[in-house]
């Protein structure tokens, strides 16, 4: 699953720049590309930041699945792209479970902790998984993770998951709240970029 954020100009922003360019209009191409990629790279930045505001999610590994796609002149828009499967639920707030509580855990801030109960009875728990050898006989690490029984009988279990990067960045609470602040801060690139061209800068 993929999400993606363009970060693109207007006309109306397009008009004022040459105007404020004057005779360096020729100019304009130039800092449209910069602007707009400093603006990307802010945004990759914050929106990670954002996302942990909004979501329960402990240290993840969000950023490595940030990919941005500068602009040029030839392509004066940026575009970052979101991947990632869905996080474990492990990676989230969690409860470990008591001898007669199942597990609770929840993936929002907003949201209190939840006992994971399913449908038909059955109780998450948290627990150590052994991951046995790799092909050269060298153990590997053990990891916690959540899992669920399907039923109150001790099998079949599954691995609980959250929500994936895609889904949180791309999400109204954090994208769209973060969206007004991508337009100032493209704004502000664009001016320091004009003031740069008009002081003889390159």
């Amino acid at each position: 699953m993929a999400e993606n954020i363009t970060v693109l100009i207007d006309e109306r922003t397009l008009k004022d720049i040459r105007t404020k360019l004057g005779n360096l209009e020729k100019k304009t191409p130039n800092v449209l590309k910069n602007a707009i990629n400093m603006a990307a790279r802010k945004t990759r930045k914050m929106l990670p930041e954002k996302a942990r505001e909004r979501y329960a999610i402990k240290g993840s590994k969000m950023k490595k699945n940030i990919s941005l796609t500068s602009a040029s002149i030839s392509n004066l828009g940026a575009k970052i792209k979101v991947k990632g499967r869905p996080h474990q639920l492990i990676y989230f707030q969690t409860r470990k479970n008591g001898v007669r509580m199942a597990a609770k855990a929840r993936g929002r801030n907003d949201r209190s902790l939840k006992e994971l109960i399913s449908s038909t009875g059955g109780k998450a728990f948290i627990t150590t998984i052994d991951n046995g050898e790799d092909q050269n006989g060298n153990r590997n690490r053990k990891h916690r993770t959540v899992l669920q029984r399907l039923t109150k009988s001790r099998y079949p279990l599954v691995t609980l998951a959250g929500p994936s990067d895609p889904e949180m960045l791309g999400n109204q609470d954090v994208y769209g709240n973060l969206e007004p602040s991508i337009q100032q801060e493209l704004m502000k690139s664009i001016n320091k970029q004009i003031q740069r061209v008009i002081r003889g800068g390159r």
